[in-house]
């Protein structure tokens, strides 16, 4: 990790583009995030007083990502060292003062502070197994803001994009408990996805986050269900290209009517009689 030199962690980054933290102008303004593709750049920018963060380098990602995967087991076997499609190794180069609000992701993770120090709070959401994470600390546009409500709401019909009431600072008697850790260099913490987190950087420092996204049974289900019909000697229908055939038109429409507007048609009146 180049003795945590941050010209050499942002210039040896796996990254393509390392991603400026702008400070906020105001306290309750959401974080405004800028991609810097020159990792000397990002080192002035990060020598201002703006933190930084970007995926650690290759090598350090392989042995962590791999190694993590198979003690735990939440890769089902898919631990291989060259193959990061199931985890990833960031770097947060923070500034004190630096805080990233309250937010929860849908990897596993392992966070490990190298230097400098941090406080977490965490509280549980109502959303255990997410399937995408949630960043109302970004500034978001609105189809992000949609497609992580969506997701969100398959666990907890009645979730809103903002954090809840008492994580904001309101008052309110129903709010998740709050616990604070605070990291010191060494220490290592572990916090599952789904978990809301708020942290605090109360000393600069570099910190180094193990992100792990677990198998889950719908895609050990659906694997199984696929391998099993590919395997069949005489299923030339499972093998086969897949395309979507246009239904024919409905009777009734006018001669000459194209397929396509024919299809729609035929589509509508499906749904006037479901109606």
């Amino acid at each position: 990790l180049g003795g945590l030199d941050t010209k050499a962690l942002l210039e040896g980054t796996a990254s393509d583009n390392v991603f400026i933290w702008v400070r906020a102008s105001k306290p309750d303004q959401p974080m405004q995030s800028v991609e810097i593709e020159d990792g000397g750049a990002a080192a002035a920018l990060h020598e201002v007083g703006h933190s930084a963060y970007c995926r650690a380098p290759v090598g350090v990602e392989k042995s962590l990502v791999s190694a993590l995967l198979a003690g735990t087991g939440l890769g089902l076997g898919a631990w291989d060292g060259h193959d990061l499609s199931r985890g990833e190794v960031e770097m947060f180069l923070t500034k004190a003062g630096h805080v990233t609000d309250w937010h929860f992701d849908f990897q596993e993770n392992f966070t490990v502070q190298l230097s400098g120090t941090k406080t977490w709070k965490l509280a549980r959401s109502p959303v255990s197994h997410p399937l995408r994470g949630h960043t109302p600390h970004y500034q978001s546009p609105p189809d992000v803001v949609e497609s992580q409500l969506k997701a969100a709401r398959l666990s907890a019909p009645g979730f809103t994009f903002p954090p809840p009431p008492s994580l904001r600072g309101e008052l309110a008697d129903d709010g998740p408990a709050v616990q604070e850790v605070v990291l010191n260099p060494g220490d290592t913490l572990y916090f599952p996805a789904g978990m809301w987190h708020c942290v605090e950087a109360t000393g600069s420092g570099v910190s180094l986050n193990v992100s792990l996204m677990a198998a889950s049974w719908a895609d050990l289900a659906t694997s199984a269900v696929r391998h099993a019909l590919l395997k069949q000697a005489n299923s030339e229908v499972a093998r086969s290209a897949l395309c979507r055939v246009m239904p024919p038109p409905p009777p009734g429409l006018p001669p000459g009517l194209p397929a396509s507007r024919g299809a729609l048609a035929g589509e509508k009146a499906q749904e006037d009689q479901l109606e």
